[in-house]
């Protein structure tokens, strides 16, 4: 009757973390808006003045924490078009160097800009809150704030748009 009571409990509560942490991952993916329209990043990507690709291959990028595709920056918005692994809370940074792991990112998170909330994963415009000189830049980055988690990194370079 215990090894009985003792298999349930345990069946519970493996049962409640799995329930957590899908819902964990598929939360954001269910209340995200709308994807952008293409013409409206074809606009911004024209506009833009910087430019950056985001690649799986990063050393603290995994299977759960990734993001592949381009983003564009013009004066006042920000488009994305690819994927990025769903999660909750996540930010877009901008920083003076190469970020491309977690550790680097906590040893300089106080030197970086925080420019966006992402609440989406594949194609979207944001404005960006904050007005800051891209050419001080060297990299954007995807971080999870909820979790403290190194997403994906892009190197900037300017487009020739002006």
């Amino acid at each position: 009757m215990i090894l009985r009571t003792l298999f349930t409990l345990l069946l519970l509560i493996v049962v409640f973390i799995t329930g957590f942490i899908m819902g964990v991952y598929t939360l954001p993916i269910m209340t995200q808006p709308p994807a952008a329209k293409h013409t409206e990043i074809l606009e911004i990507s024209k506009a833009a003045t910087y430019k950056g690709q985001f690649k799986k291959e990063l050393k603290d990028s995994d299977a759960l924490h990734y993001a592949t595709g381009e983003i564009y920056f013009t004066n006042n918005h920000i488009a994305f078009v690819g994927e990025i692994a769903p999660g909750p809370d996540y930010r877009l940074y901008l920083a003076k160097t190469f970020i491309e792991t977690e550790a680097d990112f906590k040893a300089q998170k106080h030197t970086m800009i925080e420019i966006a909330n992402i609440n989406q994963f594949s194609q979207f415009v944001l404005p960006k809150y904050r007005k800051v000189d891209l050419t001080q830049f060297q990299s954007a980055i995807i971080w999870c704030e909820h979790f403290e988690q190194f997403i994906s990194a892009a190197p900037l370079q300017p487009t020739g748009s002006k």
